[in-house]
């Protein structure tokens, strides 16, 4: 679209943004959105500044480098021209690091725009006490050296690992979108947001903490965006849809019971909707059913048990004396 490059766009370098945001605010059309226009306005001028770089490494010990014109990357499909038919190049985060001995990285070139819509799907940060691995956090310390620049969209900032909200610098709140419709299709999107400073405010808070006088300045301010086009042709924007298909043979009907206090009908009531929900439901692993085990392991088990009570029983002293001796080191 002619107008996404003669209007004025702010480019974006070698920065982490995050788009947060409820439910169909627009978060996810927000990053492929962004993405798109700066293609548009930018793609060209990315590809060159990159090519100085690559020449130069070709010609000094690099012979098999190959720069594509396109430096667009993206964790789900995205259409980036849909006349031209080019699409953003696939990307995986956890397979991005430096690279290392543990695990083969996905190389990425210099001055890559990185994509990854619904990050929270992938890293799972609240499953993961340990954080992001010490290459990836190498990575995005080093964003700027490769001229990486990354856009993400979730809906809790919380989710993000303590590592990678450390190297976040805005955060965009999607407030709501609105599309602009001519008999049907859509021709304009907006999006209206409240951008945060996130590297401003932490450094004002890790001053307040030494108690050192600081002026009132604002963190936050409103901002709107602009996609001419419809946004929802660019990306599959019900990619979530895959996850339930997953072999499925049948949809399930199950008929109601209506509560006429009867002993029948109380029991089926409470067969169907019981009040704790069964193991599978819960999370982490399923608890072991020792019904369903072989007679032999049974036996074993219950051996093991009880030598490890009679162990603590005939030592407990001895480890609670060790506990106190630690406690008062």
């Amino acid at each position: 679209m002619i107008l996404d490059k003669i209007l004025p766009l702010e480019k974006i370098d070698c920065e982490i943004i995050v788009f947060v945001g409820p439910t169909g605010a627009g978060k996810t059309s927000s990053v492929i959105a962004h993405g798109i226009r700066d293609y548009r306005k930018y793609g060209k001028k990315r590809f060159l500044e990159s090519l100085a770089l690559v020449q130069h490494l070709k010609l000094n010990g690099y012979p098999n480098l190959d720069l594509d014109k396109n430096l667009y990357f993206c964790s789900n499909y995205m259409d980036l021209d849909l006349r031209k038919h080019i699409t953003a190049w696939d990307v995986d985060f956890t397979r991005l690091g430096v690279p290392n001995e543990k695990y083969k990285v996905q190389n990425l070139p210099y001055g890559a725009f990185i994509l990854l819509p619904e990050l929270d799907k992938d890293i799972h940060a609240n499953d993961n006490k340990g954080g992001i691995n010490e290459f990836i956090r190498a990575l995005l310390k080093y964003k700027r050296h490769n001229k990486l620049t990354f856009l993400l969209d979730l809906q809790n900032f919380n989710r993000l690992a303590k590592e990678l909200r450390e190297f976040v610098n805005s955060i965009y709140f999607v407030r709501y979108k609105k599309d602009f419709s001519f008999f049907g299709h859509v021709f304009m999107t907006r999006w209206n947001y409240i951008k945060i400073d996130y590297v401003l405010y932490n450094l004002f808070n890790s001053l307040g903490n030494l108690q050192i006088p600081m002026p009132k300045i604002k963190f936050t301010k409103k901002e709107r965006f602009y996609f001419f086009g419809n946004i929802y042709k660019y990306y599959d924007h019900q990619s979530g849809l895959a996850y339930f298909l997953k072999d499925l043979d049948h949809y399930d009907y199950i008929e109601p019971v209506k509560n006429d206090y009867t002993r029948e009908s109380i029991e089926l009531i409470n067969e169907l909707h019981p009040v704790i929900p069964p193991d599978e439901f819960k999370k982490g692993k399923n608890k072991i059913n020792l019904d369903n085990l072989d007679e032999k392991i049974k036996t074993k088990i219950n051996s093991l048990t009880k030598q490890f009570k009679n162990y603590l029983y005939e030592n407990i002293e001895q480890i609670n004396n060790e506990g106190g001796n630690e406690d008062e080191e």
